[in-house]
């Protein structure tokens, strides 16, 4: 793998550790602290599913699914960049291992995740960093697929 790629996951995986350390020792004792009333708090709150809470009480599979999941992407993103130059989807890829190995790291240590990001306006589910990684990572990707892909196609014809 290329140096910025394991950058990017390491340092995901960094921000991701020190923001549930800090969820943890600041957040639970107090529950939710309001930034934005009624809008946007930092709460504390544990999943032992993946996103919405789906397949709780399956910890360990999902741990296992975080890094299979990871050692796939990262075998997948190694042949990628030595048959192209580094591009959007090579970043998106990178966001969404350095996720998966945050929270998986959460659920092989404490058997659930730590979330924190809590969106109150819209009655979405409370997430973490990692989450959001794989999410943009999501996106990084479609958006290269469906908008650059085929620019780079264009150039190598």
């Amino acid at each position: 793998m290329i140096m910025i790629e394991t950058l990017m996951i390491l340092g995901i995986i960094l921000l991701d550790r020190l923001s549930k350390s800090w969820a943890m020792e600041s957040l639970r004792t107090v529950d939710t602290i309001p930034l934005w009333p009624d809008v946007f708090h930092l709460s504390y709150r544990t999943n032992t599913g993946a996103a919405f809470s789906i397949f709780r009480e399956h910890t360990e599979i999902l741990a296992v699914l975080s890094f299979v999941l990871s050692a796939g992407l990262i075998w997948y993103l190694i042949r990628s960049r030595r048959q192209e130059p580094f591009n959007l989807s090579h970043v998106g890829l990178s966001f969404i291992i350095g996720g998966a190995i945050g929270n998986g790291i959460d659920r092989l240590v404490y058997r659930y995740v730590v979330d924190m990001f809590d969106f109150r306006l819209i009655n979405f589910a409370v997430f973490n960093v990692a989450d959001s990684f794989i999410t943009v990572g999501v996106s990084l990707i479609i958006f290269d697929l469906l908008f650059l892909e085929k620019k780079r196609q264009k150039k190598q014809a």
